[in-house]
């Protein structure tokens, strides 16, 4: 019988050792996978792949360092823009479109500039730059709430309750502006739609049109949610678990994955259960 739960794969294992490094590898992969990543499809893609016996993909943080993606430029971009405002000199800035975005659309929704407003951005600024410069560190609010003294601590206290009113799965709900900007994962799917919720926020709109979504915050509404959905029930089909139909599951896939062994049911279950979790599915 395949593996089927955490324990059942963990013990399949143990069963399987000692694995080889290209098999330890795919299993690193699966483990770092993220759903909410804007490239999650691909990533899937790439570990079904190597489970059928092709090519490893190199793994996150392995991307050559030779020119930039459209999401990085939509970082630096974005950094800009914001630091300029900061600084006052929006007169100063290059007048150009940040991915089919203009530079006043994220600005235009601050308002008048404040004291609080100023700070509230930096704190954006610099979690962008986390992304820019590896060497920059992002320290939470949340962890960090010793660190604030005197003005600072009063902006972020107010930072803090600000809510953002907004929904989770359809259901009314609240995320603080503070948890929102920790949140801001420049590489979660939903990344400008996120970005724009805060700049928002701060410039004091706290009901956005659309859902605020991070990393286990409305994941139902991931673009590529109803893919892995089938990708889920063709690793079960894959797996010999019983209850899959048919029109459920994509032949591609099980030819990508070629005749099952042990080592890959193992891989597949582990892959399916990330999934499903990871989803809600």
């Amino acid at each position: 019988m395949s593996p089927t739960t955490r324990f059942e794969i963990d013990a399949a294992e143990a069963v399987l050792a000692p694995l080889d490094e290209r098999t330890r590898h795919i299993r690193h992969l699966i483990t770092c996978h993220e759903s909410c990543h804007h490239k999650a499809e691909r990533h899937v893609e790439h570990i079904l792949q190597a489970i059928g016996g092709g090519e490893v993909a190199p793994g996150p943080g392995r991307r050559p360092t030779t020119g930039s993606t459209p999401r990085e430029q939509l970082w630096r971009a974005s950094h800009d823009v914001l630091l300029v405002w900061c600084e006052g000199r929006e007169g100063k800035r290059e007048r150009r479109e940040i991915v089919g975005l203009h530079p006043s659309e994220l600005t235009r929704h601050l308002a008048a500039r404040t004291p609080l407003k100023v700070w509230q951005v930096q704190r954006v600024v610099t979690c962008l730059r986390c992304y820019l410069d590896p060497k920059t560190m992002w320290r939470p609010s949340v962890i960090g709430d010793t660190q604030w003294q005197g003005e600072d601590a009063a902006f972020h206290r107010l930072t803090r309750e600000t809510l953002i009113h907004d929904t989770i799965d359809g259901q009314q709900a609240q995320i603080s502006l503070e948890a929102a900007i920790d949140c801001l994962n420049g590489c979660n799917w939903n990344f400008p739609n996120n970005l724009v919720i805060i700049l928002r926020a701060i410039g004091g709109d706290l009901y956005p049109s659309t859902p605020f979504a991070a990393c286990g915050r409305n994941v139902r509404l991931v673009p590529s949610r109803d893919r892995m959905r089938v990708v889920v029930s063709t690793l079960s089909l894959f797996c010999d678990q019983s209850g899959v139909k048919a029109d459920q599951t994509d032949p591609a896939i099980l030819a990508t994955l070629g005749d099952p062994t042990p080592t890959k049911r193992w891989l597949a279950a582990s892959l399916k259960k990330t999934l499903e979790l990871q989803l809600h599915l």
